[in-house]
């Protein structure tokens, strides 16, 4: 019976299941159909409004291959699928994609469907690239949404409207590259999986993010800080979209192995943004710290056996407004304690490391960091390391270090895997710094400003290495037996007082040594103490140091022994002998096809009392060829107080060739040379004119050289120059130069030239006809190209025209145009003479406002900004409003010519000084001189005719005069005139009395009636030329000029 009840409940309860089973699945079956066909029932109405919504918004190009309506895709989710969309960005990059994606959905509110509005409230992206782009001045590419004027131009009915209500965001492996050139930041995110919970739509909300980067690269300003990091972050982020200000509550990452959290703020302020950033790790493994380290020393990290802990705090505070100028304050602090490095198992492993760092950057100015290493200390075996350093800014910087060690090199090596490098030895080091060190700027010459050091620390360094040995890795040769003692100090912040002394020095690679010492015991006095010894093969050069640049062979031998100080203004040198060769050189750079070969240098260099008498440089050659042009240069130089020599010199010289090889940034070198000299002779008979036993013979040719002087701001080029050489004189045979605008030629020659070469202040003297179509006179002004900040005088000032003091030379000119200031003098010939750094001018003669003009001068610079001069000048028959209009002195001088028109000439001495930019300080003018008025009528002259008002004298009105001769003086900024008589219609006026240079008047005027003048009205004129005031009258000593000192 129990059995028969059984099989009954069992059947009951088998019927019940398959009931069950048959209803799940016909209703699963109904849920799938209804989610296969739901989507096509709708898919019409939902493609619509998004494609008007994209339509209405988006303002870029937009490229896909289809569009699908699924709840499979993201399942449980209703999604539009839009496959491999290709998305623009907006101008300026505009051909550039902002979203590229093998699939990009748009979850759908299932319930808006059925509404007006369409709510998409999820956003996923697979296999994506993402591309954010921002120009240098702000611009990014994500700008794609129409604003509300295009909009209103594409009305879209209202059931086509389709709202973002944003709750999900899902990225899953993808690109992302946010590349901002205004700030600069550059984020490479490949394999980057993102999802990002929150109701984006609101205007305050939470975010919750779960972030994974397969490889991070950061980078700022071009320098990477990260570098293919693995990243795993858990973020939550309180978004007010209000304020535009996001607080970063809980967040922590991974990067790599290292556990990070983050917290702080970030708002978008006025101009900028606020920021708040504190980015914490304590308590973490070494390992893991290290691990964030750059990719290249992952490797090494694998191999090593790292311990210890570490403890990381940065910080970023403040606001970030770049047109003030005004950044963040920055904070980092690095503890390491109980650290250990053994790379590969070493038994010495590297111990004990301990790091306690703080650094400070306020506004995040490295030139402001403060920077506090309070130890960083290791142990190896029984070897140490201890060290501290403190510094406070950069430029100018104070310091305060301590560093003291021992240290078997091979060990270190060892324990720390320099896998580049192999080294050892016996090393220690004592070295302890406190003061200030500080550069400053100074001024040398006119216009060269050159940043030298003006402060260092208080020093002292004892160092010492034995039986080293160092060896790049990848090159075969090691350099070893490499030994030295080093002691250098200083007891004040004075450079030139530092001591070095270097003993015990030796090296050897392969075959090539040296070996020997040095002792400095000032950079003032210079008292040296040295002997070096040393040979080396070029060839093997690349064999133990990496170069890929240039090629280079040849045997080099240095033989050198010094003592003594080295005081060339006292001519002292050290008691040395030198020797000093090369042979078989060759050099050729791997940028420039040919080579300089067939290299030679031999140079003693001996004294063996210490002084320029005894000095003897014997060169027995220098030899070399380019492009199988060969150049060779003999020199016996004995005596160096009574100069006893012999050059011979013969060959090409391609100076650009040359440069090509040895090329330096920031210099351009061209040009040719052609020698064949042989100079002999004696310093003493050039100087006493002995010449006829001097053996100076040969030639020089130079094509296309470039020479700069300090006391002209542009560079002299020198076109072609042929010279030869005999007795005493350097002839120039041909020589067509240029500077600036001004293009010249030059025959002549120079003599005194060794004379000039070793003596100081010694002249060198010549004479030269001197040609040119055009010279411009501005550009020879110290300051003419305006490129030196000058604190004297305004950026505007061009300088006087400057003279080197050791030039006595004389120039017949003939020059077809000056421009001087505004001026153009036609048809300039005359004798110009420079010596002692003054120009003088004698019997010159030029066109100038289309009369002759005759003048000899004087000119003498006494700065860069100041000049005195003397002319006297005649010139005969000139238009005298031609002169008021074109020649700024004479108007500045007669004044009263605005109102003249007619002929009149000039003979006139005057002298006075010159400003910053060559114009005559008109209160030093001194002088005297006659001018003729030869046919003058007077338009509009108040003086005149008010006094012809005052005396009823019609005839005086805009008068006319012709064959007067008014002289005057010029001294304290006054002209005096003597008394002068003229002839008016009858009338016999006479004048005389004072003028200022700024227009003031003391003038008195005799009104000499007709027929005779014997009977005439005295009037007195003071006030001023554009106010004259005019009374009846005699002078009177009260109303007499005040004189300007």
């Amino acid at each position: 019976m129990k059995v028969v009840l059984l099989r009954l409940f069992l059947n009951n309860v088998k019927e019940t299941l398959i009931k069950i089973v048959k209803r799940f699945f016909i209703g699963l079956a109904i849920i799938l159909a209804l989610l296969a066909v739901l989507p096509l029932i709708f898919s019409k109405t939902i493609n619509n409004k998004i494609s008007a919504w994209a339509n209405e918004n988006l303002d870029a190009e937009v490229k896909f291959s289809n569009i699908g309506l699924s709840f499979f895709s993201h399942f449980p989710y209703l999604t539009v699928n839009v496959y491999d969309i290709d998305l623009k960005g907006s101008a300026p990059f505009k051909n550039e994609t902002l979203l590229k994606a093998k699939e990009v959905s748009l979850g759908i509110n299932l319930a808006s469907v059925f509404e007006e509005t369409l709510a998409i409230n999820k956003f996923y992206i697979e296999d994506g690239f993402i591309n954010v782009q921002t120009d240098s001045l702000g611009i990014a590419n994500y700008n794609i949404l129409k604003s509300d004027s295009t909009k209103k131009e594409t009305p879209q009915k209202e059931d086509s409207e389709t709202s973002l209500r944003i709750e999900l965001i899902k990225i899953k492996n993808t690109h992302l590259i946010y590349n901002d050139r205004s700030l600069p930041v550059l984020i490479d995110a490949r394999g980057f999986n993102y999802t990002g919970k929150g109701k984006l739509s609101d205007a305050v909300f939470a975010l919750t993010t779960h972030a994974q980067i397969d490889s991070l690269t950061f980078s700022y300003d071009g320098q990477e800080y990260l570098t293919n990091k693995n990243i795993d972050a858990k973020l939550l982020t309180h978004v007010n979209t209000n304020s535009l200000s996001f607080v970063f509550e809980k967040n922590e990452l991974k990067i790599n192995k290292l556990p990070i959290t983050f917290t702080g703020k970030f708002a978008f302020i006025n101009n900028g943004y606020d920021l708040d950033f504190n980015i914490v790790s304590l308590q973490s493994k070494l390992e893991h710290l290290l691990s964030i380290l750059p990719p290249n020393y992952l490797e090494w990290t694998d191999k090593t056996k790292i311990s210890g802990l570490s403890d990381i705090n940065f910080s970023l505070k403040g606001q970030y407004l770049a047109e003030e100028n005004k950044m963040p304050d920055a904070h980092l602090a690095l503890k390491i304690k109980d650290g250990k490095l053994a790379y590969q198992d070493f038994p010495t492993p590297l111990q004990n490391l301990t790091l306690d760092l703080n650094v400070d950057l306020p506004n995040a100015d490295p030139k402001k960091v403060i920077l506090n290493l309070e130890k960083l200390n290791f142990n190896l075996g029984k070897d140490y390391f201890h060290s501290s350093l403190k510094v406070n800014g950069l430029e100018p910087s104070t310091i305060v270090a301590k560093i003291k060690s021992e240290l078997d090199l091979e060990k270190f090596d060892q324990a720390v895997g320099l896998e580049a490098y192999d080294f050892k030895g016996k090393f220690s080091l004592d070295f302890n710094a406190d003061g200030r060190y500080a550069k400053g700027i100074v001024k040398s010459g006119i216009r060269r400003i050159d940043t030298v050091i003006i402060s260092i620390p208080v020093f002292n360094l004892k160092s010492e290495l034995k039986d080293g040995y160092f060896k790049f890795a990848k090159l075969p040769q090691a350099i070893d037996h490499i030994g030295f003692k080093l002691n250098s100090s200083t007891k004040d912040s004075l450079l030139q007082n530092v001591n070095i002394n270097l003993s015990d020095l030796n090296l050897n690679v392969l075959s090539n040594y040296i070996k020997g010492f040095v002792k400095v015991e000032n950079f003032k006095n210079f008292p040296v103490d040295g002997e070096l010894k040393g040979k080396f093969d070029l060839a093997d050069i690349p064999k133990f140091y990496p170069i890929d640049s240039v090629i280079i062979r040849g045997i080099f031998n240095l033989d050198a022994v010094a003592k003594g100080n080295y005081l060339p203004a006292k001519r002292i040198v050290p008691v040395t002998s030198t020797e000093l060769s090369l042979t078989n050189g060759y050099f050729k750079s791997l940028a420039y096809p040919i080579p300089i070969e067939n290299v030679s240098i031999i140079t003693h260099v001996t004294s063996g009392k210490g002084s320029f008498k005894d000095l003897k440089v014997d060169v027995l050659p220098i030899t070399f060829s380019i492009a199988n042009k060969p150049f060779e240069l003999k020199a016996n130089l004995h005596n160096f107080d009574n100069l006893n020599y012999k050059v011979i010199s013969k060959g090409d010289i391609d100076l650009g060739a040359i440069y090509k090889i040895f090329a330096i940034n920031g210099y351009d070198v061209n040009g040719f040379i052609r020698a064949n000299l042989n100079l002999q002779g004696l310093q003493s008979d050039a100087i006493a004119g002995n010449f006829s036993k001097l053996k100076n013979f040969g030639s020089l040719e130079v094509d296309n050289i470039k020479i700069n002087t300090d006391l002209f701001p542009k560079d002299f080029y020198i076109h072609t120059g042929r010279f030869t050489f005999f007795r005493e004189k350097m002839l120039f045979k041909t020589f067509n130069g240029s500077y600036g605008d001004t293009r010249f030629t030059v025959n002549g020659h120079l003599s005194n030239l060794i004379n000039y070469i070793m003596k100081p202040n010694s002249p060198l003297t010549g004479k030269f006809d001197l040609n040119s179509q055009y010279i411009n006179a501005n550009e020879f002004m110290a300051y003419a190209d305006n490129n030196t900040d000058n604190n004297n005088a305004s950026s505007n000032a061009s300088g006087v025209i400057l003279v080197p003091k050791e030039l006595d030379i004389d120039f017949n000119a003939k020059v077809s145009q000056i421009k001087y200031d505004d001026l153009i003098l036609k048809n300039f010939k005359g004798n110009v003479i420079t010596k002692n750094g003054n120009i003088e001018m004698k019997d010159t003669g030029f066109d100038l406002i289309g009369t002759k003009v005759n003048m000899n001068a004087s000119y003498s610079p006494k700065s860069p900004r100041k000049a005195d001069f003397t002319y006297s000048i005649k010139a005969d028959s000139f238009d005298i409003q031609k002169a008021y209009r074109e020649i700024a002195l004479f108007r500045e001088m007669a004044s009263s010519a605005k109102n003249a028109y007619g002929i009149v000439s000039l003979d006139y001495i005057l002298s006075g000084s010159l400003d910053e930019n060559m114009s005559p300080v008109m209160k030093t003018l001194k002088g005297a001189g006659t001018l003729s008025l030869d046919k003058i009528q007077f338009k509009g002259f108040k003086l005149m005719n008010n006094i012809a008002a005052k005396t009823s004298s019609s005839e005086l009105k805009d008068a006319s005069v012709s064959k007067v001769q008014i002289k005057s003086r010029i001294e304290n900024n006054i002209m005096t005139i003597e008394r002068t008589k003229m002839r008016i219609a009858g009338f016999r006026p006479r004048f005389e009395g004072q003028v200022g240079l700024d227009g003031r008047l003391n003038v008195g005027f005799r009104l000499g009636l007709p027929p005779l003048g014997i009977i005439g009205i005295p009037i007195k004129v003071t006030g001023t030329q554009e106010n004259p005031i005019i009374k009846l009258g005699r002078q009177s000593k009260e109303d007499n000029l005040e004189t300007e000192e």
